[in-house]
């Protein structure tokens, strides 16, 4: 089983279990898997949805996100022939009962580029945003009143934001630790997540091939990204995963190839951001090839990565709140 896929947790209506929905790549990984939360944190699976694999409305579910009102669940299809050889990903929508938290299908559309590989939803619960990795650009799909999804109403290409198309970063990461072979994709454009600012007012992608973090401005009424800003990371960083802090004014930007984490300040009125500071995620003195894929920062402030080169993830909120206190 593959399974490198994201999570989300919800909280069962009338119920008193924590479940989580887990995404796993099909077949081998049987889709998604709704698991029981036990009060000591192990998980307990419940089911596997679809209990078949291979059906068509739920495959290689590499993302999985909530609508705000916790009724729908949103899936990426992480495939790139959803109507033929070499053309598309696919976005589910799925119901989830309040008695039983299991889901019920309600439809799937055309993610408009290859792999899509992240996706989130607005916070007001009016659309979904998804990252196609392998299709380089982005797209908006809005969320009709039965929770299923339409279809796009807006699909950038990321390397279109420059104004002339946007070099791609370098092979080798500048802040890689030492003996680092590393390599991500510095190939063309690879928008790897998606998501809004907390007010819901801008739409921010980190994008591994392009070293950059785009800012676009959300035209709720026409479902449109407008006004495209940029934020360079270090040299072939990669930019993977990115987080705000509780207080809305500070993102922290996880660097895949370069294994650091990068601190920015964030104007919400502008949606501007501006680069603060970069630490390494890896313990002092490592040497070697290491990526780093997700990150959280917790209810107090606490920020942990997940490197791929380590069994456990690396707390890591000292240096970065110094940072952030200036």
């Amino acid at each position: 089983m593959f399974a490198i896929t994201a999570t989300t947790r919800w909280a069962a209506g009338r119920s008193s279990a924590r479940l989580a929905y887990v995404g796993t790549h099909t077949p081998n990984g049987g889709g998604i898997h709704i698991m029981e939360v036990g009060s000591d944190g192990r998980l307990t699976q419940r089911k596997a949805f679809p209990e078949a694999s291979g059906t068509s409305y739920v495959r290689s579910p590499s993302w999985l996100a909530l609508h705000p009102n916790r009724q729908f669940l949103y899936s990426t299809n992480g495939i790139s022939n959803f109507t033929g050889p070499n053309t598309t990903g696919a976005v589910s929508a799925f119901r989830i009962d309040a008695a039983t938290g299991d889901l019920t299908f309600l439809n799937i559309v055309s993610s408009e580029g290859l792999g899509p590989a992240h996706l989130s939803v607005d916070p007001q619960g009016q659309y979904v945003f998804v990252a196609n990795y392998g299709g380089g650009n982005v797209a908006v799909l809005p969320i009709r009143p039965d929770g299923s999804l339409g279809i796009s109403t807006d699909r950038p290409n990321d390397s279109g934001v420059c104004g002339a198309p946007c070099p791609v970063g370098p092979i080798k990461p500048a802040k890689a630790p030492a003996g680092s072979f590393a390599n991500s994709g510095h190939d063309r454009a690879h928008p790897h997540m998606i998501a809004t600012d907390p007010a819901g007012k801008y739409v921010i992608c980190n994008d591994l091939g392009l070293d950059l973090t785009i800012v676009w401005r959300l035209d709720r009424t026409a479902g449109k990204l407008t006004d495209p800003q940029t934020v360079a990371s270090s040299a072939g960083a990669g930019p993977r995963h990115f987080t705000f802090h509780p207080n809305g004014r500070w993102l922290y930007s996880l660097n895949e190839t370069s294994s650091t984490l990068a601190f920015l300040s964030y104007d919400a009125a502008s949606g501007k951001l501006m680069p603060v500071s970069e630490v390494s995620t890896l313990p002092e003195g490592f040497a070697g090839t290491n990526y780093t894929s997700s990150l959280i920062v917790t209810a107090n402030a606490a920020t942990f990565t997940r490197p791929t080169g380590f069994t456990t993830p690396s707390p890591f909120f000292p240096s970065i709140r110094r940072d952030a206190r200036g």
